[in-house]
């Protein structure tokens, strides 16, 4: 990829990661976030309760859905109004 060419969509499974390791994998994925368009997608089977407050610290946001008891997908995306 070239430098200032967009990600647009990024994806990452931790379900099967124990903790601390799915909110390490995240962040340094959210690296990667580099333009209002860019957005990381993880599965996460559980929800989230401590990656809010680090994204913000970052200038991102998050929408979390839950699919089932097993899956969270969350959206990560850089936040437009910060």
């Amino acid at each position: 990829m070239n430098q200032g060419e967009a990600l647009s969509s990024l994806f990452l499974d931790v379900r099967s990661l124990p903790a601390p390791e799915p909110l390490h994998q995240i962040l340094t994925s959210c690296n990667q976030l580099q333009t209002a368009d860019d957005v990381l997608t993880v599965h996460h089977r559980c929800y989230p309760c401590l990656l809010g407050d680090r994204l913000r610290q970052r200038g991102l946001t998050m929408a979390v859905q839950s699919e089932n008891d097993e899956l969270f997908v969350i959206t990560i995306k850089k936040d437009t109004e910060a």
